[in-house]
Formats: C-alpha cells, sequence, structure tokens
C-alpha cells in the first residue's frame, strides 16, 4: 500500500511504461537493418519512443573451408541489438497546481 505522500509524489509527475526489444545480429555478423527498422516504425506508429540502444555481444562465429588446397575462413561477432522503448500513459496537468 502506498503512502499518502507517495501518492502525491507520483500525481506531479508523468508516468511512463517501457518496452524492451532484442534483435539479433544475421548469420555473417551484420546488423539486421531491415528488421530494426521494421520494429522501430512499429513501436513509432503505437506512441513508443526509442530511449536508448546497446549491443550485446553473444558469441563468435567461425567457419572454415578447405577447397583443393585453399582454405579459407570467416569471421563475425554476433551481437543481440537491445532498444529500449518508452511511451507515457499519463501526463501530469501541469496548469493545475493547486
Amino acid at each position: 500500500m502506498q503512502s499518502e505522500q507517495e501518492n502525491k509524489v507520483l500525481e506531479l509527475n508523468d508516468i511512463f511504461e517501457y518496452d524492451i526489444v532484442s534483435v539479433l545480429d544475421m548469420e555473417h555478423g551484420g546488423v539486421d537493418v531491415e528488421r530494426l527498422s521494421k520494429v522501430i516504425a512499429s513501436h513509432a506508429s503505437e506512441g513508443w519512443r526509442l530511449v536508448t540502444t546497446f549491443a550485446n555481444e553473444i558469441g563468435h562465429n567461425s567457419t572454415m573451408s578447405d577447397i583443393e588446397g585453399v582454405s579459407v575462413g570467416i569471421n563475425s561477432t554476433s551481437d543481440q541489438n537491445v532498444l529500449i522503448f518508452e511511451r507515457c500513459v499519463r501526463r501530469y496537468n501541469r496548469g493545475n497546481t493547486k
């Protein structure tokens, strides 16, 4: 149960909600720009704004092939791109200062 003081503090502030979305890199380690764009556009259409984003390294991919004596290797880093969105669910009425 919230105290009267806590309720007053809540009444004097905007209230926000947050959503966290994770988008993995493509198999070759590149950022999936198309998927990121779709996630951001979808959230924006629902009133969300992108607050911050960061990449969380989740591993390294390494493949090696040997074709007729020629070795080819591919190395890439896989990241989890974390997007944090926010939207206001209640605005404080700043005109009402009783």
